[in-house]
Parts: C-alpha cells; structure tokens; sequence
C-alpha cells in the first residue's frame, strides 16, 4: 500500500448500513465524495462560509461524512434496476454551504443536492465511528485547465496526477471508501496569500485518527514565476 497508510490501526469495519426503505425528510449522515459530480466539479463543504479576508480560495470539505436530509422517499425495490440508474441512488440534501473553486453560482450554495449511495447513508443517532484518516489536500484552483491535464504527469496542476493519487491504485479512495473511513479536506489556493487561511481552523477540523497532507504547488523565490506558472507559489 501507499505509504500514507502506515499509521493505520486495525479496525472492526464498520457494518453495512440497514438496506431499508428511507422516508422524505429523514435526518441521515450522508459520504460525500466531491469527484462523482455528473459534470465534473469540485463542491466543497465551505469551512469558513462567512470569511471576510477577500480572498477567492476555497476551502473545505471534499470527502467525508455530512449531515442531511432525504429529499425523496427510497425503496430497496430500486436496487432491482440497472447498476446504472440514478434512481439507485439515494436523493439527500447535503447540509451547509459549498462552492466550486471557479465560483460560476453568484453564491455559494447553501445545502445541495447530491445522489448517495444505499450504503453510504446512515440514520441519525447511529454511533458515527471516527475515520481512519484525515487528509488535507492543498491544490491549484484550475482544474480544467486542458493544457493542464495534457502536461507532465509530475506537474502539480496536472489533475490527472491528483486523480492517480487521490483516488487510483493504492489510494485512500480504493482502500477507504466503501466503509467511509477517511475524509479529504481540500484547498484549493488562487495565491501565495491564499496560504494564510489553512491554519488552525483547518487542523482542528480533521479529526481522524491519522493525518497527513498532500501539497500539490510549486514553492519559488521568483514573483515572476508566481505570475505566469500555475501552481506556483511564494516559498516565503
């Protein structure tokens, strides 16, 4: 396995969530995993909704646990139809306020909508086992970028890269994700300056047994530098 998994504990697993039928309107724990947007992009759970420093990084909860509300009812019937079917899926409306790092809504969107799987609802009141990891993810804000993806595999930008070790062989999505273990907190950095907000807050907020971090930028002493390749940042 990845060597960011070295501080795992063995754990009794977590047992499969109850496929019964859910009701419109019932309190749930829902995982949230922020790369199975149907178009590809990257809501977060704001960590700091109301910030007033002006900066236009965002940062949050990407992965991980998340109270909400079933927003129709669910049948275990459904599980009959293709594997597929969006229907499969539980409809919760996620509690809090997201946003996308190219911030395209004039808000931030406060509680979305988002398909679940069965398995990955839990009713509240059910004991909520701690995660096995907390991971920060500190990234450039332009994902789409196409002369990004096409760049080098080790370029920090490259969101393909990220993707491999995020969520590719050997990665905390292919060891975590079905018992919902772990939790990503991202951030997604505009400027040097943006830096400043992944402080304590942030710390406080990851709350796994392990944690660790992931810096996706390129440190320079070159404001030059900083101004035309993306991904760079000051190493002051």
């Amino acid at each position: 396995g990845a060597h960011y998994f070295s501080c795992m504990r063995p754990s009794d697993g977590v047992a499969a969530a109850e496929v019964r039928t859910l009701a419109q309107g019932e309190a749930v724990r829902a995982f949230y995993h922020a790369n199975d947007h149907p178009d590809g992009f990257r809501f977060v759970r704001l960590l700091d909704p109301e910030d007033s420093t002006g900066s236009k990084a965002v940062i949050g909860l990407s992965t991980g646990w998340i109270p909400a509300t079933v927003a129709e009812d669910w049948s275990p019937d459904v599980l009959k139809s293709s594997s597929d079917a969006p229907e499969r899926r539980v409809l919760v409306r996620l509690h809090g306020t997201f946003a996308d790092a190219y911030q395209q809504d004039p808000a931030p969107v406060v509680g979305m909508y988002w398909r679940v799987e069965r398995n990955h609802i839990r009713p509240i009141g059910v004991p909520q086992p701690p995660a096995e990891l907390s991971l920060l993810v500190v990234r450039w804000w332009d994902y789409w970028n196409p002369k990004s993806k096409s760049s080098r595999s080790h370029n920090v930008a490259n969101e393909e890269m990220l993707l491999d070790v995020l969520q590719g062989p050997h990665s905390p999505q292919e060891a975590m994700h079905e018992q919902g273990v772990y939790e990503v907190h991202s951030a997604f950095i505009r400027e040097s300056s943006d830096l400043k907000r992944v402080g304590a807050s942030m710390a406080t907020s990851m709350r796994g047994h392990c944690r660790a971090g992931l810096y996706f930028l390129w440190p320079t002493q070159r404001p030059a530098q900083e101004r035309r390749l993306a991904g760079a940042v000051s190493d002051s």
